[in-house]
């Protein structure tokens, strides 16, 4: 039983030595455009049928959470990966709160979205690499954490996108 959850039980001792490493595939990601997103939003009220309020933007912090892991600096990309883009847009998108309402169901969903467009959301199998839970565990733990753990709760998030 517990060499199943080998993996699980060796990030969460890097976790608690704060010695989380990733490793950096330099896979090119495809970008996130701001209209798809917004359709994305307009889906999930229509589906969930939410309030007028859900997913009213309050300023331009969507399209900054989107553009900053896209962001380089003398040529190189800032977030190198599609998997660390994927974490930092949750982490961003989370704690930017850039809407009235549904701010962690929209950052989760956007989150599955790009991991879905860049390949990552299943393994090899068709399995689900985040699962619902993990999904509402991760999006839930980003919310309620305090910003200067900021980079070692990527590198869990990203280390939980790695196929195993």
């Amino acid at each position: 039983m517990i060499t199943h959850y080998t993996h699980a039980l060796d990030l969460l001792d890097q976790y608690d030595h704060q010695q989380v490493e990733i490793s950096s595939d330099q896979k090119e990601s495809q970008p996130l455009d701001l209209a798809e997103i917004r359709g994305l939003i307009a889906s999930m009220k229509f589906h969930f049928a939410a309030g007028d309020l859900f997913g009213l933007e309050k300023d331009r912090s969507l399209e900054s959470s989107v553009h900053t892991v896209f962001q380089t600096f003398d040529g190189k990309e800032l977030y190198p990966t599609p998997k660390i883009k994927a974490a930092n847009l949750l982490y961003f998108l989370v704690k930017n709160h850039s809407f009235t309402d549904g701010n962690k169901r929209i950052a989760a969903a956007v989150f599955i979205y790009f991991l879905h467009r860049n390949n990552i959301l299943v393994n090899e199998f068709g399995g689900k690499i985040i699962d619902n839970n993990t999904l509402v565990a991760l999006t839930l733990m980003l919310a309620e954490s305090d910003p200067k753990d900021r980079e070692l709760l990527v590198k869990v998030i990203v280390r939980l996108l790695t196929r195993r």
